[in-house]
């Protein structure tokens, strides 16, 4: 109790609890279903609203409490999460270097996901990053189809931006990969409909919503100098991000998503906030794993460095804001780039048969999918 009351913990968790209690209270102005319309500072989900909903019906402390308890469990979700990826496509992780990689990245995750779980309870990010997680721990290990569409839903609907994650439902195993993608963004739509139907105007309410474009921020490196978000950055983070998803999944490349996706994101935002730190460093973590597997993630290690000193420690500013859009632009090229490898070195054969289908995303009968993935190196993974 006493260090959920402290003011240097959950610092954020007040929006979470005024949106919940006004979400409860519809005869309250800018409550019910025109809190989107009324709050659009209200930058998360209506599915992270309703996860706390419960939480704000008790008393402050031990609401705010709940809200740091979810949060690192929900850490804990994500690095159970990220283990299942790597068994699943058949990297050994248990012994020698790829146990000292896998726990190294995890030290790594541990320490930038408290901005998210406990200095500022970020209930959205923290749930969007787990479902993201499991839906990835899911392709992985095969899977049917609904799991990890399910869980990228989970994801979008908690947080917007975690939209661009959806591509990732063409991999699971099985047919109607687009029907899947259809029933994914069906979803989220529903969480939102109510809203939109009391409140047609909910949605560019909710776009409307500006931050002050920081000294620091790579949107200022790469020569936007605009006081506050330029209107064209949001659409712009939501359909790149999404783009390079897709090109992602069609080349076999999906342990990069995650990645690229919030590289892009981060890359043109004019937000610096310590808690963005989390969901790149846990799509480095996962695509170092994947890529470098067996070497220490060194990657994933300089991201949440660089993400951590440039916003406040790190000056002067421009040199802050260059430092962003380099190591954002850099993971973007890697996710495209960087020569899939087995944990052994060697490089992934490029001949076409099996090694391009033995990532475990065919069909349990056996059907190697259309869309390949990396390499697999054992085909009996531990489960």
């Amino acid at each position: 109790m006493f260090v959920a009351s402290s003011s240097r913990v959950g610092t954020s968790w007040h929006f979470f609890d005024d949106a919940a209690n006004l979400l409860l209270r519809s005869s309250q102005a800018g409550g019910g279903l025109d809190l989107y319309l009324a709050h659009p500072d209200f930058q998360f989900g209506p599915l992270a609203t309703a996860v706390a909903a419960p939480l704000a019906l008790l008393p402050d402390g031990v609401g705010r409490l709940g809200a740091l308890v979810l949060g690192t469990l929900l850490g804990m979700v994500v690095v159970a999460a990220v283990e299942r990826t790597v068994a699943g496509l058949g990297i050994d992780a248990r012994r020698g270097r790829g146990l000292w990689a896998l726990r190294s990245g995890e030290v790594a995750f541990a320490i930038v996901w408290a901005d998210v779980a406990i200095s500022t309870a970020h209930l959205d990010d923290a749930i969007a990053l787990a479902s993201a997680a499991v839906a990835c721990a899911a392709i992985a290990e095969r899977r049917p189809a609904w799991l990890p569409t399910l869980a990228l839903a989970v994801s979008a609907a908690a947080k917007p931006w975690a939209i661009a994650f959806a591509p990732l439902a063409l991999v699971a195993p099985g047919d109607r990969r687009v029907l899947r993608l259809v029933a994914l963004l069906g979803a989220v739509t529903l969480t939102w409909l109510p809203f939109i139907i009391d409140e047609p105007g909910t949605i560019s309410a909710a776009g409307s919503f500006t931050i002050g474009n920081a000294p620091s921020s790579a949107l200022r490196a790469l020569g936007i100098t605009d006081p506050a978000t330029p209107i064209w950055v949001r659409p712009v983070q939501f359909f790149v991000g999404a783009a390079a998803a897709l090109a992602l999944v069609r080349m076999g490349r999906w342990p990069a998503v995650i990645m690229a996706a919030l590289a892009i994101r981060l890359m043109i935002d004019p937000g610096v906030h310590h808690y963005y730190a989390a969901g790149l460093v846990l799509g480095a973590l996962i695509w170092e794993l994947t890529y470098r597997s067996g070497r220490l993630p060194v990657i994933t290690v300089l991201t949440g460095v660089i993400l951590e000193i440039t916003p406040t420690l790190l000056h002067p500013s421009p040199l802050a804001g260059a430092l962003r859009l380099a190591l954002t632009a850099s993971l973007v090229v890697a996710a495209f780039m960087w020569p899939a490898r087995t944990p052994w070195g060697a490089a992934r054969p490029q001949d076409s048969g099996t090694a391009m289908n033995q990532a475990g995303v065919g069909d349990r009968g056996g059907r190697a999918p259309s869309l390949p993935t990396v390499s697999r190196v054992s085909r009996n993974p531990a489960r």
